[in-house]
């Protein structure tokens, strides 16, 4: 098995005396997929949120990310970039593990959010008004993408989601399993490491 990119280690979450999460441990490798399922209100949303360090910390337990950092910048990659040189600034990737809820630097923390994106449950994140590529767009122009490239960019991402044909249609007009592939298009454009979906 590859080295873990995120360790979930003992994660409990209480809410009011009831117990939302017990003891949730597993790890999730570079390039794996997970899917957990259980019955509506068993917590799978509630774990998704501690993993991605929003709302509340955990009651106990730990969550690590082992990514690899830059030292010069603000990237961040996964691990077995380690040694290789910054796509942002040229210096070299060293190894760095995150224990996201118990770090004191909260820059940091930000900066391994950042590398994350989330698609919510039965929430279309977008601009009702606005083209299929101009929503991709503004995805694009959030993360400083350079504007000559930004079109063909989107585009590309259009295409991965299988929408190139709706690709100059109004956002509203699409029916809701099209909004959820501009969705996933916009998340893409953020270029994950870890890409979480609710439902």
């Amino acid at each position: 098995m590859k080295a873990p990119l995120i360790t979930v280690d003992n994660i409990c979450m209480d809410f009011d005396g009831s117990h939302a999460l017990r003891n949730i441990s597993f790890e999730i490798a570079e390039g794996e997929i997970l899917g957990i399922i259980g019955r509506s209100g068993a917590g799978k949303t509630v774990l998704m949120h501690l993993m991605r360090g929003v709302e509340q910390p955990p009651t106990s337990g730990r969550i690590i990310y082992h990514v690899s950092a830059c030292p010069s910048c603000d990237y961040i990659d996964v691990a077995s970039s380690t040694g290789k040189p910054c796509p942002q600034c040229g210096g070299t990737l060293a190894p760095l593990d995150v224990d996201l809820w118990n770090e004191t630097n909260d820059a940091l923390k930000r900066r391994v959010m950042r590398r994350t994106a989330i698609m919510f449950q039965r929430t279309f994140a977008l601009y009702g008004d606005d083209r299929v590529i101009e929503n991709v767009l503004h995805a694009l122009d959030d993360i400083d993408y350079p504007q000559e490239k930004a079109i063909n960019r989107a585009a590309d991402l259009i295409d991965q989601v299988r929408l190139s044909h709706r690709m100059m249609h109004i956002a509203r007009d699409l029916s809701g399993g099209e909004k959820q592939r501009v969705v996933l298009a916009r998340q893409l454009a953020k270029e994950p490491f870890l890409l979480f979906a609710d439902e």
